[in-house]
């Protein structure tokens, strides 16, 4: 059974789907999406700049 997890609201409203299992729980699976989108932000940001 797949529980989906959005990372946080957006234009394009990504939903992030993955397997539940014993070692990762859905809120763990969000947090690391999200400092995930954290880190490539700031990657982007020194990219561009």
């Amino acid at each position: 059974m797949y529980k989906s997890c959005v990372a946080k609201p957006d234009p394009f409203h990504v939903q992030y789907f993955y397997k539940s299992t014993l070692l990762r729980t859905q809120d763990e699976i969000c947090v690391n999406i999200q400092n995930l989108e954290k880190e490539t932000e700031g990657l982007l940001n020194q990219i561009v700049l």
